[in-house]
């Protein structure tokens, strides 16, 4: 019995450990942006307007577009770019609703604000996590924008969302 319950439990944790999604490095090369996004993602676009990163297995589509140089950024400036970008959520969707919104404080000069919500795509129920950061070293601010339908997966989509954002750094 002992035998069978060792067993078992390493099958589980063996099982646990595989099921974890596994990350990888993007670069945006343009502004030496790095973040983690799961191994199923591509990058559909590396410019200097916008880097986009998308998962058709997820229905996740991540972007982040740069916004101007400005010496005087802050922490209210991440507040403001968040805020931009959601504008571009709801340029493009209606009956926009924020759910959540808060800092977070990213590595190597960098700093963050996001705020998550549901807007309507036509008939399709769609969550967006926006976000605005800023390069206090470089001074240059970023908006960006992580989409997605309202769905089973919408848990874990929300937690790539703020790991991405979570592993923003300077390269």
């Amino acid at each position: 019995m002992r035998s069978f319950l060792f067993t078992f439990t390493l099958l589980l944790s063996t099982v646990a450990v595989f099921a974890q999604t596994q990350y990888t490095s993007f670069n945006y090369k343009s502004y030496k942006i790095a973040f983690k996004a799961p191994t199923d993602f591509k990058i559909v676009k590396n410019t200097t307007t916008e880097f986009s990163i998308n998962s058709t297995e997820r229905g996740l589509t991540f972007y982040l577009r740069p916004v101007k140089e400005d010496a005087s950024v802050d922490v209210s400036t991440a507040v403001e770019l968040a805020k931009m970008a959601m504008t571009d959520v709801n340029a493009q969707y209606t009956n926009v609703t924020v759910t959540e919104e808060a800092d977070v404080l990213l590595s190597s000069g960098l700093s963050g604000y996001y705020m998550t919500g549901t807007c309507t795509n036509g008939s399709i129920k769609t969550t967006f996590f926006a976000i605005g950061v800023y390069n206090a070293s470089t001074t240059m601010q970023f908006k960006g924008v992580g989409s997605y339908p309202v769905d089973r997966r919408a848990t874990s989509n929300y937690d790539i969302c703020k790991r991405i954002l979570q592993s923003m750094q300077v390269i």
